[in-house]
């Protein structure tokens, strides 16, 4: 990776982290989980049986999905100290 591509990455990571901050961001994260079509919603749909097997993937899907997303600061903050460094 390049120094302006490093650069570029880590601007996005800390506008990430900002979105973090804001308190919509916490109420986001429990919409995701717990509100309607959240991942909760998936998770008792397969423990209570899906239809079949495109249904089980498409919660499976969705799960991940939602996961990805609420997880991504956690993620995004690993990999600036993996391949940006902790400036040391």
């Amino acid at each position: 990776m390049t120094e302006d591509e490093q650069r570029d990455f880590q601007e996005r990571v800390n506008l990430v982290n900002e979105l973090t901050k804001h308190p919509g961001w916490d109420v986001l994260v429990d919409m995701s989980h717990f509100g309607p079509g959240g991942s909760a919603t998936h998770q008792r749909q397969i423990v209570s049986g899906v239809k079949d097997w495109d249904d089980y993937l498409i919660a499976v899907g969705m799960i991940r999905g939602i996961h990805h997303v609420t997880e991504a600061p956690a993620r995004l903050n690993k990999m600036v100290a993996t391949v940006v460094g902790d400036g040391e």
